[in-house]
């Protein structure tokens, strides 16, 4: 009762607190009066006036910025009513500068580049202007370059007092802006990532088609407009060069090919810049230098100093390959250890020879100490010094102490020495010591290399004549059996070799020879599988050589091999690949889908095993195969053996079953199986196979 009572006093300060609030919130609403925002718009204009009323000569309230969004509240006329989103200004706009979307920065800079593109200085104007009222740009280099832009803009129109006032608002440079320029982005790297967005997935030949010439002519218009200021112009070429490493290796390229589109051709000369040359000329995103901007030099243009300098300070091995005859003496002799270390090992020998003022002890030395010059090339110049330098036990020493193969250019005398020869077995290459001396087989089987088919044709005939030293090489290196006379290839030594080569598992013959005896055939037959691609159509009538065909998975490339007379034996239909990647391939594998093989399967494996072929191969023959069967001539096909095949592979009445659905509702126009139902073993597959097939025939 006591607790009733105190409810009851609680309710009359509980009404008196919900009243309050009631007052409270209404106070907090909108009026009826309050005009509601319709819709959510943004500025489309830059430097727009908000105004008391409909009326251009209506008192100015905001200069509203580009992209600031506002709410709509009513129309009148060209005219709409807006309130400040962030302020509780309201006024009146011309609806013209009104937008339904916010506009990124990227469409402003593509449209201010397609302006400039057109030389339409109004538009530009109008859209940088535009990118100046965007926040995110006011404290970044883009704003500086806004300005000069339309700074250009005005005097190009004689605007000569708006590009004054304009260039003023630019003042000092930003104490921000950072000095690793080709992390920053840039106007022009806007447009330029844009436009170019995938060139370097573009292939070479396609250029001429993706790239619109005017694209091109702003590329090189914004770097003359940049190339008085070095700053700017390294800050633009960066832009390009690190986020398309590809675009000047293409663009050079194409410029520079025999059949270059007449676009490019007009580009040479700028291409040709070397103040460009020298940016775009190293590989910025491998080592070495860009292939395409090197074949365009010209001896002129490589042997400029600052041109020559980039090339030594930024080339790899093998850049050299293209240019190194454009090379001026003094610069060869200045940079000599950057020229051998830039050079290819091939490329050495000819250059040392036109070059030859720079073979000396000295010189090698240097190139010793220098940790970044392969042995291969000590080797070259070693043997391009003159024999009595050669002869110098401490050059040798020192070449020995990096493993240089300087077997072929040591002097005789010295070369026939025992600890010579020691070091040629460890060091030395085939080449090296067949050149030496072709007939030296003591010396070439101790070396550590092995031995190559180049080098097999230098050795001494009479080295080629010794079956021991034959089955030496083929003992390393299997594919040169095929170097030596046929009557090795063919010598059941040889195949025994070859076949315990376990490690080696290739065959060394694209062809086994005609000469070979079936014995050895057999064996690189079932023991190398490769080799029975190589198998000559004779051997395949011999029945072991067949059966270890048949022993794996058959590949298209051994189908082509095979001879057509055993195209119809079900056990090659039964171990077709299973999928076909080319037209040939396909082809060739419709070949056995016809219906001699799909009878002889049939025949030999029963309706099961034709079935498990027809679920591997979305084939529309092996689809249709047993309609195929219907149409067999019965009278020339003994259902008995399929019956017995079916019988001994334990299969159920129901592939029977579906032989028979499918051949009844399955006849084609123009042919007539009717009669062919009088050959079909109704009762003898019913009591087989445990079958409930009906023995009525199609009416006829």
């Amino acid at each position: 009762m006591r607790t009733r009572r105190s409810i009851l006093n609680l309710i009359g300060p509980i009404m008196i607190l919900a009243t309050w609030l009631d007052m409270r919130v209404a106070e907090s609403l909108p009026s009826d009066t309050t005009p509601r925002c319709s819709a959510v718009k943004f500025v489309s204009g830059s430097g727009v006036r908000l105004r008391e009323s409909a009326d251009p000569a209506s008192k100015v309230i905001l200069i509203l910025k580009f992209n600031q969004e506002v709410c709509l509240q009513r129309q009148q006329g060209e005219w709409s009513e807006i309130r400040m989103r962030s302020l509780s200004a309201t006024g009146w706009i011309p609806s013209q500068f009104l937008s339904v979307k916010y506009t990124e920065t990227v469409e402003l800079v593509l449209a201010l580049f397609k302006a400039e593109g057109k030389n339409d200085l109004h538009s530009a104007i109008q859209i940088a202007e535009r990118l100046l009222d965007f926040e995110k740009l006011s404290e970044s280099e883009v704003r500086q370059d806004l300005i000069d832009r339309l700074v250009n803009y005005h005097s190009k129109l004689g605007n000569k007092k708006k590009a004054a006032s304009i260039r003023s608002m630019r003042g000092a440079p930003l104490e921000s802006e950072s000095q690793d320029y080709h992390s920053q982005s840039s106007l022009f790297g806007h447009w330029f990532y844009h436009t170019f967005e995938g060139s370097s997935q573009y292939e070479a030949e396609h250029f001429a088609t993706h790239w619109a010439q005017n694209d091109l002519i702003l590329v090189f218009d914004e770097l003359e407009r940049v190339r008085k200021s070095d700053e700017e112009y390294l800050r633009v070429l960066n832009t390009i060069a690190y986020q398309h490493p590809r675009f000047f290796a293409k663009l050079y390229h194409i410029a520079f090919s025999p059949n270059a589109p007449a676009a490019f051709v007009k580009l040479r000369p700028k291409l040709h810049d070397p103040k460009l040359i020298r940016f775009v000329l190293p590989n910025r995103n491998e080592r070495g230098l860009n292939g395409p901007v090197v074949s365009a030099l010209t001896s002129k243009l490589v042997n400029r100093p600052e041109i020559i300098q980039t090339i030594m300070e930024s080339c790899e091995s093998g850049d050299l390959s293209p240019i190194w005859k454009l090379l001026s003496e003094k610069h060869v002799r200045t940079h000599y250890i950057h020229v051998v270390r830039c050079s290819s090992a091939e490329d050495l020998s000819a250059l040392l020879v036109k070059f030859n003022s720079i073979v000396s002890v000295v010189v090698l030395i240097d190139l010793t100490d220098n940790k970044s010059i392969e042995k291969e090339k000590l080797a070259v110049f070693y043997s391009h010094l003159p024999e009595l330098d050669r002869s110098d036990p401490k050059i040798i020493e020192r070449l020995m102490s990096f493993g240089a193969d300087i077997h072929t250019s040591l002097p005789v005398a010295i070369r026939s020495t025992a600890r010579m020869r020691d070091y040629a077995a460890k060091w030395s290459s085939c080449e090296s010591i067949v050149s030496a001396d072709s007939k030296d087989e003591e010396l070439l089987k101790r070396a550590a290399a092995f031995p190559t088919e180049a080098c097999l044709k230098k050795v001494h005939p009479k080295l080629k004549s010794d079956f021991n030293f034959a089955t030496w090489a083929v003992g390393r290196r299997p594919d040169l059996v095929t170097s030596f006379d046929v009557k090795f290839q063919i010598d059941p030594r040889m195949i025994n070799l070859l076949v315990n080569l376990r490690y080696h598992p290739n065959c060394p013959f694209k062809k086994i020879p005609m000469e070979m005896g079936i014995k050895e055939v057999r064996r690189l037959a079932e023991s190398i599988q490769d080799c029975r691609v190589g198998l000559q159509p004779h051997h395949f009538d011999d029945p072991q050589v067949y059966r270890s065909v048949l022993d794996s998975k058959l590949t298209y490339q051994l189908l082509a091999q095979l001879p057509k007379r055993f195209w119809d034996d079900p056990l090659i239909v039964t171990n077709l690949p299973v999928r076909h990647e080319t037209n040939s391939e396909y082809e060739l594998f419709r070949s056995f889908a016809n219906s001699t093989t799909i009878r002889n399967v049939v025949a030999k494996f029963g309706l099961s095993r034709l079935g498990k072929i027809k679920s591997e191969h979305a084939l529309e023959e092996y689809y249709d195969a047993n309609l195929q069967l219907c149409l067999i001539n019965t009278n020339k096909f003994d259902w008995s053996e399929a019956i017995q095949a079916a019988k001994e592979r334990g299969e159920s009445c129901n592939a029977w079953q579906e032989l028979v659905a499918e051949c009844r509702l399955g006849e084609p126009p123009g042919h007539s199986i009717v009669e062919k139902w009088n050959e079909f073993p109704f009762e003898e597959v019913n009591r087989v196979f445990g079958c409930d097939l009906s023995i009525s025939k199609p009416e006829e």
